[in-house]
């Protein structure tokens, strides 16, 4: 029969003193209990039996499974691994750490992670590797502003419409940080009709009539930042260009791309071949290469190569601005229009009045200053000693016997001459060639008399350190006019 604790109710084996789960003393034994066990069931230490027979009990728990020390280990890492990342990423999307990376993306020209980092104010701009590439362009080499703009960033401050913005988070914890670039438009005013605009190489649009003589177009927006800008027009069967690069860091800012176009007379010798720039633009004939609507800048020269007995000879540069400047000056210090000299000059002229005349000097050519001095004694005060070979010289004779006619005259109460040259050209070693016009005015009692004569070989020959005049050749008269006073 089967045999129960009455204290707990759980099954006992025969012979059991005590109950082997809650340790409570059998009142029956299956055997007769011996003198020995009386004397311990008299003894008081049947307490303490208890207590030492259910310490054995807890000391023999069934061992940990492996299952669950896996789980164990497997949480204990990912605990670890999870602080650690925490850390790490506490360092490494703090403001500077951030900053530095953005930086350096604009540093490595890498456009393609910059426009990841970077929004705008302005939602009809897309942000792509394209549109960031301007702002690389600026800092491209500029290392210390690069510096400034990273410090600026890490300091909470903006610089040229530049500053960090907050963009929600990484992994819920670490703020996330982007370039905040403003965005510009701007306006491209250039003087010629039918100009095309040009950003970075692109063509943009066509600037537009102002009714005032210039031509703009508005563009952008832009982020900031460095761009080429190129205006492309056509004059006169030339193809016309201006280009420069702008940094864009202001908004509706106007910028001036006026192309310099100028009708030039490139004066010379016959069949010298003009160069603007290194490049070939034509052939003088007539003395005279004209060049309608041709783009110059400041730094634009002309000069020309001319071969006489098979030696070739180059000019110096003449600067075309300078030229257009002398021009401009000459105009608005032109004698009275009423004064017959004036009008002699403007009824001579070979040359359109609305060209520039430009004089490119051929080395080793005496001076304008010189020429012009040399021309005006031989007509009005021929001294030999201005003359190769000096008195001589046939036409020191013939100047000489003309001038003191024209002292001698009873009806000329008193004359002048005054030379117009353009340009002295070599026709040998030391031998100079000059086209001039010889203006004279005679005053007489009732009248003033004007005479101006061509005179298109005068010529020119060094003697030692100086220059003489070694031959005037034959002169024709082409204007000749009296006004009554």
């Amino acid at each position: 029969m089967k045999k129960f604790c009455p204290n707990c109710g759980k099954e006992v084996k025969e012979g059991d003193a005590f109950c082997q789960n809650c340790g409570v003393k059998l009142t029956k034994a299956e055997k007769p209990a011996s003198s020995a066990d009386k004397t311990a069931k008299s003894a008081p230490a049947a307490q303490p039996q208890t207590q030492k027979t259910r310490q054995v009990k807890r000391q023999v728990r069934p061992p940990m499974s492996k299952k669950k020390k896996t789980i164990i280990t497997i949480v204990a890492v990912v605990v670890v691994v999870l602080g650690g990342l925490f850390a790490w990423g506490q360092r490494y999307y703090d403001t500077t750490h951030q900053v530095t990376r953005i930086t350096n993306a604009i540093r490595d020209q890498d456009t393609d992670k910059l426009a990841s980092l970077v929004v705008t104010d302005d939602p009809k701009l897309k942000i792509t590797s394209s549109t960031v590439k301007p702002l690389t362009k600026y800092y491209d080499g500029n290392y210390s502003g690069l510096d400034t703009l990273k410090n600026t960033l890490i300091s909470g401050e903006s610089i040229r419409g530049i500053s960090l913005t907050r963009d929600g988070n990484y992994f819920l914890f670490f703020p996330k940080y982007k370039l905040n670039v403003e965005s510009y438009t701007t306006s491209i005013v250039t003087n010629h009709p039918d100009s095309k605009i040009y950003v970075d190489g692109k063509f943009i649009k066509n600037a537009s009539d102002n009714g005032d003589g210039s031509y703009s177009a508005k563009i952008g927006p832009y982020l900031g930042g460095k761009y080429n800008v190129q205006v492309k027009a056509k004059a006169s069967g030339h193809d016309l260009a201006s280009d420069a690069n702008i940094s864009l860091w202001q908004k509706d800012r106007e910028y001036n791309y006026n192309i310099k176009t100028a009708n030039l007379a490139i004066l010379g010798p016959d069949g010298g071949q003009v160069y603007i720039g290194n490049k070939n633009v034509g052939k003088i004939s007539s003395g005279v290469l004209d060049l309608k609507d041709f783009q110059y800048n400041d730094e634009s020269a002309a000069y020309v190569v001319y071969k006489v007995d098979g030696k070739k000879f180059t000019s110096k540069e003449a600067n075309i601005s300078q030229a257009v400047e002398d021009d401009k000056y000459n105009d608005d210090n032109d004698s009275d229009s009423d004064d017959v000299l004036d009008q002699a000059r403007n009824a001579t002229n070979d040359f359109n009045s609305s060209m520039v005349n430009v004089y490119p000097q051929f080395k080793g050519a005496p001076s304008r200053d010189t020429m012009e001095s040399l021309i005006q004694d031989c007509f009005k005060n021929p001294d030999s000693d201005e003359f190769i070979n000096g008195s001589s010289n046939k036409y020191y004779k013939s100047f000489h016997k003309l001038a003191d006619a024209f002292d001698n005259s009873d009806k000329i109460d008193s004359w002048d001459v005054q030379p117009d040259i353009y340009i002295a050209y070599p026709i040998g070693d030391g031998v100079f060639e000059v086209d001039a016009k010889i203006d004279y005015k005679f005053e007489h009692d009732s009248d003033t008399h004007i005479q101006v004569a061509h005179y298109p070989h005068i010529t020119f020959k060094q003697d030692g350190e100086n220059f003489k005049i070694l031959s005037v050749g034959e002169g024709k008269i082409i204007y000749d006019k009296t006004k009554k006073d």
